[in-house]
């Protein structure tokens, strides 16, 4: 079905365009006039709403928004006068189509009031286009300020991909209004350079924005690096272009978004830096394109991706979207029993400011996941709405000290004997060894990372890649319909009640030497939260001491 979405969206007209803007080929005109008649005829505009492929409210707008005025007004010469009278027919019905028949709300309502607002600017002639402007405006202001974007700029269905999609629509929306003499308020204007703030601050050195629920990756930077001259942050085009232009007089680049609740670590801006990205927010308000994968962490290190985010295959509800892609079990977060992330929290109601704290040495986050566990959909052990596992809670702390490593501590409770298994999924360009209970990346000349996992518990370690039986695992899907095999180190260990894990991630250019830690056991002590670390890794890290108290970040919860 998504092709026969595609092929109604017109876009298979744009080359046929571009072509005859070059060579004014007559065969070509022939084509294009034959085809616009035969689509507007065999398509007239439904009474009623519709969800068929050619009148489904998204084609219809991108339609209205992008592919008609192309043709009307790139190809006047070359279109008969019949067309033109069909192309200025089908203009009005879509206009009032999505007039009528909008989407309630959504991303798809973004696109489709962009589209009315440029039916209004394109064709002020048609008497109700002011009307079409003034009903765009109330609806775009709407979606921005009280239903998609929270305060902080992120977009509530916490997907790059959704959040760049809409802020490229309500961001030229601004320039439609003032063209129909409609402008936006001062409310509008700011929330949208909000959006702009996070979607630079969240983005990685080699321009990609984080890979988080349905999204695929693709390179920003030259719109980013547009809003940063429209808006004169300089600050963005020192990320935007890796310091090469404009200045940063913050002290601190790393950023916390309080109300999408992602942190974004770095150590500076050039692609030799490091970057990280923790999820601890909520998991977004489709529930089509979330993914259960709350506190969840991705890490760019010295040149490359090298933990990370499964990713989206494509949006059929089969085993490969439910029980891997959309699942716990794509992510870098905990299983229990087996068993994924069950019940997320869709939106937030109020900022959480206490759960992430920054310095020039230093950034501390820190999260907690109790909304229960079990089987996917798709699954056959238990029921999705099972209660089996909701007495087990994840905690999960996140130290970076930067430039140099992070610390990760795990808690978890439970009122019972349950399995715990800790998921870290690599890039397919890493090459992935087992030394011990270590992991790590071994690429010459690459940025490589090695984990060391410090517990008391015995831990089992699987190395997985490319595995479909008896369930989904290693697998990496960067762009839609396509995957490819990674590396998925598994380690395994059974919890009673109470039990604390600490992870040692160093990275590095080139090979990562063994981690030498001496962890002094606090828990005799008066204070049983209180975890010291010395750390040594060769010349990469020359004794550091750190100090985390858990108690402290238990109470800020």
């Amino acid at each position: 079905k998504e092709y026969a979405y595609h092929i109604n969206r017109l876009f298979f007209l744009v080359p046929v365009i571009q072509e005859l803007e070059q060579t004014k080929n007559r065969n070509l005109v022939k084509f294009c006039n034959e085809i616009l008649q035969d689509w507007i005829f065999r398509n007239p505009r439904p009474t009623i709403r519709r969800d068929s492929v050619q009148w489904r409210g998204l084609e219809a707008a991108i339609r209205l928004a992008i592919i008609l005025p192309r043709i009307f007004y790139q190809l006047d010469e070359e279109l008969d006068g019949a067309t033109k009278i069909l192309i200025l027919s089908t203009i009005f019905d879509h206009c009032e189509y999505l007039q009528r028949w909008r989407s309630f709300s959504g991303n798809h309502l973004v696109i489709q009031m962009y589209a009315l607002g440029t039916g209004a600017c394109g064709w002020s002639e048609f008497k109700d286009s002011n009307e079409w402007a003034l009903s765009a405006r109330k609806q775009m202001t709407k979606e921005l300020i009280k239903r998609q974007v929270y305060p902080d700029g992120v977009q509530k269905e916490c997907s790059s991909h959704v959040h760049m999609f809409t802020l490229t629509h309500f961001d030229p929306f601004i320039e439609l209004m003032n063209k129909t003499r409609t402008p936006v308020s001062e409310h509008y204007l700011h929330r949208v350079e909000k959006m702009w703030n996070y979607a630079v601050y969240s983005m990685r050195p080699n321009g990609y924005l984080p890979l988080n629920n349905d999204c695929w990756l693709k390179d920003y930077r030259e719109s980013l690096k547009d809003a940063a001259y429209t808006f004169h942050r300089d600050d963005w085009l020192y990320i935007i272009t890796n310091g090469k232009e404009g200045n940063f007089n913050d002290v601190i680049l790393s950023r916390y978004f309080p109300w999408g609740g992602h942190a974004i670590m770095r150590s500076g801006v050039t692609e030799q830096d490091h970057w990280c990205f923790f999820d601890n927010g909520p998991s977004g308000i489709s529930p089509t394109h979330l993914h259960r994968d709350k506190l969840h962490l991705s890490i760019y290190a010295n040149g490359r991706d090298i933990l990370v985010d499964s990713g989206s295959l494509h949006h059929l509800e089969d085993k490969w979207r439910n029980t891997y892609y959309n699942s716990s079990n794509g992510h870098n977060v905990v299983l229990i029993d087996g068993y994924g992330q069950k019940a997320p929290e869709r939106r937030r109601t109020k900022p959480l400011y206490q759960t992430y704290i920054s310095d020039r040495k230093e950034d501390f986050a820190f999260g907690c996941y109790d909304k229960g566990y079990a089987i996917d959909k798709l699954g056959v052990k238990v029921g999705y709405k099972s209660k089996l596992h909701d007495n087990v809670k994840h905690y999960r702390l996140l130290y970076y000290r930067r430039g140099k490593f992070w610390i990760i501590v795990d808690r978890i409770i439970c009122k019972q004997e349950r399995e715990v298994s800790f998921l870290w999924h690599f890039h397919p360009d890493c090459s992935v060894e087992i030394e011990g209970n270590d992991c790590y990346t071994t690429d010459e000349g690459q940025g490589n990372i090695r984990i060391m996992p410090i517990s008391e518990l015995n831990l089992q370690i699987e190395r997985i890649k490319g595995q479909i039986k008896p369930n989904i695992q290693g697998w990496y899907s960067k762009k839609y319909n396509e995957k490819q095999t990674n590396f998925c180190v598994k380690y395994k260990t059974r919890v009673l009640e109470q039990q604390d894990f600490i992870w040692i991630i160093v990275p590095h250019k080139n090979s990562v030497p063994p981690i030498l830690v001496k962890s002094y056991d606090t828990r005799d002590s008066e204070d049983p939260d209180l975890k010291l670390l010395s750390i040594n890794c060769g010349d990469i890290v020359q004794k550091e001491d750190i100090q985390l108290d858990l108690k402290f970040y238990l109470n800020l919860m």
